[in-house]
């Protein structure tokens, strides 16, 4: 493979032989961490993807056939991928990306797959390059932190229902050690969606029935954040203040 940097990305090139595909991947995930992103499921999933359906149905897998490939940031955990190929094209303006909803179908999932975890995708140049964009969801996890009998939790990032599980996993495992004292510091979190805000309600109900003199505390929220726990009540509850302000220490 040749591979050739700039300041906006890279560029590599290399015969149509399935076998390169993986080593290819890693190193355009290895571009990916150095733009800061650790872990980027979706972009290795449409750049395998593309780069297969190039091979096998644009260059027809002959190795003398060379496959294009570009990465660049596009900015955010979002990058711009171009796959090209050397064959005669096809006609994109009739393709159906739409996935099947017959389990047992095992052809024609590759173009659908990078159609669904793409932001977008668009074919030019006869069919021969696709360019598709991808944004690559960060992880939220979650720190917590011994302040004088307060345990502080500071999640990475939003609060929705795809870590709805591990958030209320955390929360019950702190519970069950015998912990009642908490804050949650949301300096991290944009957006709390409903899932996530019912497991609040849920959390400070198994406070309240565990007998003990409890103590919730939100801090460092955004002001939509903090007028959604008025909103909903939860103030109520949660005492929602910030940093530098807290009180039962």
């Amino acid at each position: 493979m040749i591979i050739d940097r700039d300041e906006n990305g890279i560029s590599l090139e290399l015969p149509s032989d399935l076998r390169l595909v993986d080593q290819l991947v890693e190193d355009v995930r290895g571009f990916a961490k150095e733009c800061g992103v650790e872990r980027a499921p979706g972009l290795g999933l449409i750049l395998r993807e593309l780069v297969n359906n190039a091979i096998e149905h644009g260059n027809r897998s002959e190795q003398e056939r060379k496959v294009g490939v570009r990465i660049e940031s596009a900015g955010p955990m979002r990058f711009k991928v171009v796959v090209e190929d050397q064959g005669a094209g096809f006609e994109y303006e009739s393709l159906d990306l739409r996935l099947s909803e017959d389990p047992n179908q095992e052809r024609n999932r590759g173009l659908p797959m990078v159609n669904a975890y793409a932001d977008e995708l668009v074919f030019d140049k006869g069919g021969t390059r696709a360019t598709a964009y991808v944004t690559v969801k960060r992880d939220t996890l979650f720190e917590t932190v011994d302040e004088d009998g307060i345990r502080r939790i500071i999640p990475s990032g939003d609060l929705s229902s795809s870590v709805a599980e591990p958030f209320r996993s955390l929360l019950v495992g702190l519970l069950e050690q015998g912990l009642t004292r908490f804050r949650f510091d949301l300096t991290n979190v944009t957006d709390i969606d409903s899932v996530a805000l019912s497991i609040f309600v849920i959390f400070a109900n198994m406070v309240a029935k565990s007998g003990d003199e409890g103590l919730l505390e939100v801090v460092n929220a955004n002001g939509d954040i903090r007028e959604m726990f008025h909103l909903t009540r939860l103030s109520r509850i949660y005492s929602v203040i910030e940093e530098g302000q807290q009180h039962g220490e």
